[in-house]
């Protein structure tokens, strides 16, 4: 298991070449970084999963290229910003092979993006805080699950309705490159993390290249895999929660209290129920 795990890491020629073999996430910071990113990976040879590009700057203030098609890439930006000059990129965010990510630390976000998934923009929520808006979370959920105008994905609710098992868990941390079994985070030191939020605070569980195959076996690994098992253990709310099996604790500092857990119940349903539809209706080839 330990020896697929998807690296993520900076824009580092020499890093790179460090991990030779493996699917990488390129993590960049700036449109100078991202407009280096084809260069970097035709002298080094990468096998790419994926570039996330995380800016502080709206949508509308950014200065995307059409060099840039071949490159998969997850935007994350703060917000939309002047919707009429974002959506002059319109054509431009068609050709590329983007996914654009909202905060939802701003309550406009939600509303955009149902306008841009009407708009065929494949989008999603990121959580830059642990504390959701219920309300808007639903009306999105909503929106995606229940619509019947042609719209494009929105996460995470496309990756639940996708994956989603009905017999287990459901864990949508892969859409945000969080999921310990499948990505290992690495820094430009060669510090190894099992999330960014832990590499960003010095939470490392290794040093180097040559010991993500042992992640596995790390104690550090094994904690955090069983961790949900703690919130039945202390009988937290989440442990009453019929969402639970597709959030699995992760907005428990609002649980019992600020709606985390009607979100989630409603989302269920609405998985559950349009699977059961789709089961009866015409299927489409997918690739």
């Amino acid at each position: 298991m330990s020896a697929n795990h998807i690296v993520v890491m900076p824009l580092d020629e020499s890093l790179l070449k460090s991990v030779q073999g493996r699917k990488v996430v390129v993590k960049v910071t700036s449109e100078d970084e991202l407009n280096r990113c084809q260069d970097v990976f035709r002298s080094v040879g990468v096998d790419l999963f994926a570039v996330w590009f995380v800016s502080d700057k709206p949508l509308s203030e950014l200065n995307l290229s059409e060099s840039l098609v071949n490159l998969p890439i997850a935007l994350y930006v703060p917000k939309v910003g002047v919707f009429a000059e974002a959506m002059c990129r319109l054509p431009l965010l068609h050709k590329l092979n983007i996914k654009i990510f909202l905060s939802n630390r701003e309550q406009e976000n939600y509303v955009m993006l149902q306008a841009l998934s009407s708009l065929n923009v494949y989008c999603g929520l990121y959580f830059d805080s642990p504390l959701m808006d219920a309300e808007e979370m639903t009306d999105l959920a909503h929106y995606y699950l229940y619509s019947t105008s042609p719209h494009a994905p929105i996460e995470p609710f496309y990756y639940l309705m996708e994956h989603y098992d009905p017999a287990g868990k459901t864990d949508f941390s892969g859409v945000y490159f969080d999921d310990i079994h499948r990505f290992v985070h690495m820094d430009k030191e060669g510090n190894l993390a099992l999330s960014a939020s832990d590499l960003e605070h010095g939470v490392y569980i290794g040093q180097g290249p040559g010991q993500i195959n042992a992640i596995g076996e790390n104690k550090a690994f094994s904690a955090r895999a069983n961790k949900w098992q703690a919130l039945f253990l202390e009988n937290s709310d989440c442990s009453t929660c019929e969402g639970w099996r597709v959030c699995l604790g992760k907005f428990s500092e609002q649980s019992g209290e600020k709606g985390c857990e009607q979100v989630f119940v409603e989302m269920l349903e609405g998985i559950e129920g349009t699977r059961r539809m789709r089961k009866g209706g015409k299927q489409i080839w997918q690739s």
